[in-house]
């Protein structure tokens, strides 16, 4: 089957899930709509705007399908129309990628070959809205991508295809993603066409291996200085895109960017306390070791060098941060 024929109706919202559609429009598939979440409001000034997965689809003229507005009642009201919506356009399939939603049993059955889920684990490990960041914060040495054909339940359908992706040391949420549409989309437009031909078949999921991973709040990005320099470290490495790391000086929330951490103690400091070292280095102390900052942003100000920070704050060095 010709990949412009297959009828493809996408699911997805954020920047990552962007990437993906765009691939699959460059690859050739006829993406006939797209359902994504409404406007909402974004960044210090609050402005209404949105998503990354609905500007693509509107700069490539893909009808929107919104699952959630205000003008719907309820839950229930806003599945009904949307699969009015989805039997309309009588997609092959659907592809789902960062979409958040959990879908019930009735849309899952509109496609003639059901939904097939993008998800950035080694399923069934890491099952969740939090794959990537997870694999980070836990230390293992690989993950992957996950096709699956979707059920009901969260991540739990069979599994299509997989491919294994190593981590690094210094792996970020960033330089993960980046590897998982690397090695993941070309596994998905391969999938897609082989499912439909009927060339794949499904293998359930190993039920003894399931592990989960949990949805990250703001507060995940708070730095706890009674642990160790290098745990804290995977932190900051699994949040760098949000919520960021931060912490508390007085009654002002300070961002950290940019560090470096030793494993080094140092006699005297207690967890959270502020300092120079040898050669001039902003630092602060943990339980174990302590980080080297680069940048931080002070609560209302925009981020800067140390050196500049410190400029401006002198006091800021023997403090102790919360």
């Amino acid at each position: 089957m010709d990949l412009e024929k297959i009828k493809i109706i996408y699911f997805g919202t954020p920047e990552f899930s962007a990437r993906i559609l765009q691939d699959l429009l460059d690859a050739g598939f006829n993406i006939v709509g797209v359902v994504t979440e409404s406007d909402k409001p974004v960044g210090r000034s609050q402005e209404v705007a949105p998503c990354a997965v609905k500007r693509l689809a509107t700069e490539n003229g893909i009808r929107i399908i919104n699952h959630e507005s205000p003008l719907r009642e309820s839950f229930e009201g806003q599945a009904r129309i949307m699969n009015e919506e989805l039997r309309e356009l009588k997609p092959d399939i659907c592809v789902v990628a960062a979409y958040g939603k959990i879908l019930k049993k009735e849309t899952l059955e509109i496609p003639k070959y059901g939904f097939i889920n993008f998800h950035p684990s080694l399923l069934p490990q890491l099952r969740g809205a939090s794959p990537i960041q997870s694999a980070i914060l836990q230390g293992i040495e690989k993950t992957g991508v996950s096709i699956i054909k979707m059920d009901e339940g969260m991540d739990s359908g069979p599994i299509l295809s997989q491919v294994e992706i190593p981590i690094d040391k210094e792996e970020t949420t960033l330089t993960l993603q980046n590897k998982s549409l690397k090695y993941g989309i070309p596994l998905l437009i391969k999938t897609i066409s082989e499912y439909v031909l009927g060339k794949i078949e499904p293998s359930e999921q190993n039920e003894s291996e399931i592990t989960y991973c949990k949805k990250i709040t703001k507060e995940d990005g708070k730095i706890d200085f009674n642990k160790s320099a290098e745990e804290e470290y995977k932190k900051f490495r699994a949040y760098i895109d949000w919520p960021g790391s931060y912490c508390w000086w007085g009654e002002k929330r300070v961002k950290i960017f940019n560090i470096k951490y030793s494993i080094l103690n140092i006699k005297g400091k207690s967890p959270g306390k502020v300092f120079l070292d040898g050669d001039g280095n902003l630092c602060l102390m943990f339980s174990d070791g302590y980080w080297i900052v680069d940048k931080l942003q002070l609560e209302g100000k925009k981020p800067m060098s140390a050196k500049e920070f410190l400029n401006g704050n002198k006091d800021f060095i023997d403090s102790l941060l919360k």
